[in-house]
């Protein structure tokens, strides 16, 4: 006796509700993921243009002296944009793959604080390439070397550099834009405990204006010591 036996698919409305539940799913999921995908890729940037600027800046040390920066610096002003050139390009000779960049499109007055807010900060800083796409800019703050951004070693400040990770999207601090400062002795993030602005990088008690730089500026020091940027997220 032969037995028949009727094999069963899915009906089309079963497969749309499994479609349905993958789609909301994928909806809710995705975003978050890419987010954190794009917060950890910054973090990689950051801790690479740390790295690179901190070891360029020991072997000036090592091929000038103690007084590299003085050195380098010799006769600049603040903020003096030949200054500026001198000493990105005195860094980029030590940075693999480091070339001069265009910062007219990324230095300009509508940067973002990390509360969204417009900062009205910019500038005409000499810019730098690196090998993942990220642009330093360079700012001159004091050629002898003396300008006091915190104690001890942080009152040998003699530049700051300002790192854009997506210097193709509009400049918010804390989010693709973050600060380094050159002293005499070295690279230091700024948010270091005890450094300027250690404390401008609180999404829920921003400053109440820019005067001290603005809220975002010093998340540098977050992001390296942490490895994340979960102060985006309290």
């Amino acid at each position: 006796m032969k037995r028949c036996f009727t094999k069963k698919g899915f009906t089309l409305a079963e497969v749309l509700i499994v479609l349905a539940v993958i789609g909301v799913i994928a909806a809710l999921t995705i975003p978050t993921l890419m987010t954190k995908w794009r917060e950890q890729a910054t973090v990689t940037q950051v801790k690479k243009a740390y790295s690179d600027l901190s070891q360029a800046c020991e072997l000036l040390i090592a091929q000038r002296g103690n007084d590299a920066m003085q050195q380098i610096l010799q006769g600049y002003a603040y903020a003096d944009y030949g200054g500026a050139t001198t000493l990105a390009t005195a860094f980029a000779s030590n940075m693999r793959n480091a070339k001069q960049y265009d910062t007219t499109n990324i230095y300009t007055n509508n940067s973002l604080d990390l509360n969204g807010k417009l900062t009205g900060m910019g500038g005409a800083n000499y810019g730098i390439s690196t090998a993942n796409g990220s642009v330093l800019t360079f700012w001159i703050e004091d050629s002898n070397c003396t300008n006091n951004w915190g104690p001890e070693s942080y009152g040998k400040v003699c530049a700051v550099v300002e790192l854009f990770t997506q210097p193709e999207k509009q400049s918010q601090w804390g989010v693709n834009v973050f600060e380094f400062l050159i002293t005499a002795d070295g690279v230091v993030p700024i948010g270091a405990p005890g450094t300027y602005r250690d404390w401008l990088c609180d999404i829920n008690n921003p400053p109440a204006d820019n005067s001290n730089g603005p809220n975002g500026s010093g998340c540098a020091y977050l992001v390296i010591n942490n490895g994340n940027m979960d102060y985006l997220h309290p």
